[in-house]
This record gives C-alpha cells, sequence and structure tokens, in this order.
C-alpha cells in the first residue's frame, strides 16, 4: 500500500478494500471493457505535471520512453499557449508515491498503453481551489496539451 493510508480521515485513504468506492467500480469496468482504448488521461488539480505510471513503486514501466515522448509534446504545447512549465515523468520520481491511481490501474490491469495522471495549474499557490480567472487560460492550455498529445500518438502510433 506504498502512498496509501488505512485511516479514513487522511487524503490518501486506500478505501476498505480494492474498489470499495462505487466510482472507482465503474472506472474499472469502463476501462476494462474497453480493450480497444489506447490512452487514458486522468485530470486533477493542481501541480502541473504529466505523469505516468507506475504510482506505488519507482520502477518505470517497459515503454516509458513512450509514455515520456508523448507526455513532453503535451508539456510543450501547453508551455506555448501560455507560458505555463508541466513536469513530465514517472510518478514516483517526479511527485510522490500515490497507490491506487487510476493512470497505474488502465495500465497495469486494463492494458492501456498511454495512460497518464494530467495535474493542471497551478504549482501550489492556490492549492485545490484555483481563481475564477485561472478557468479560460487553463482550459486553453489543457485544451492545446491534449491536441498535441492526440497528434502526437496518431503519429507515433500510425494510427
Amino acid at each position: 500500500d506504498n502512498g496509501g493510508s488505512r485511516n479514513p480521515c487522511e487524503e490518501v485513504h486506500a478505501g476498505t478494500h480494492a474498489t470499495s468506492e462505487i466510482e472507482t467500480k465503474h472506472l474499472q469496468n469502463f476501462l476494462c471493457s474497453h480493450s480497444n482504448l489506447i490512452a487514458y488521461l486522468n485530470v486533477h488539480t493542481y501541480g502541473q505535471y504529466w505523469i505516468y505510471p507506475w504510482g506505488y513503486t519507482p520502477i518505470l514501466p517497459t515503454d516509458y520512453r513512450d509514455l515520456d515522448h508523448l507526455g513532453r509534446s503535451a508539456a510543450t504545447a501547453i508551455r506555448h499557449t501560455h507560458g505555463r512549465t508541466f513536469t513530465v515523468g514517472e510518478d514516483t520520481r517526479v511527485l510522490y508515491a500515490a497507490a491506487g491511481g487510476a493512470d497505474d490501474y488502465a495500465k497495469g490491469a486494463c492494458g492501456v498503453k498511454y495512460s497518464y495522471t494530467v495535474e493542471l495549474r497551478d504549482t501550489g499557490l492556490h492549492g485545490f481551489v484555483a481563481p475564477t480567472s485561472y478557468i479560460i487560460p487553463a482550459g486553453e492550455e489543457t485544451f492545446a496539451g491534449f491536441k498535441a498529445f492526440a497528434t502526437e500518438l496518431v503519429h507515433y502510433e500510425h494510427l
């Protein structure tokens, strides 16, 4: 349970058992019932990260170079939109250990090759309660990042 807590009052509470929460169960069912998924983007706030598995161990996925390449394409597009820099890398190396991440599950259990958690702006000044003035620029840069990611994915995977 590296990165999770058994204490229900903690922000990183792992639940009573795997998929104990109904939202988690529905996401699990969706991801694993769509075997043709090639990418999964889990969007959070905050921190300005484009991170990929694994969140529970510092061991890199065997295809980490592919994950890194596409993540960097997105981060470059984001930077060119409003100047925000997003850090790209494996979860435990650029952020911290966080067990039970949806990106880990999508990749490890459901075989979704390009699986990420995208932590939107900012880097901590406002935390989880960003001002309304962030909505439009965050949307613009996120769209630019997703568009660059999708474009590069099509090219990179010959889709």
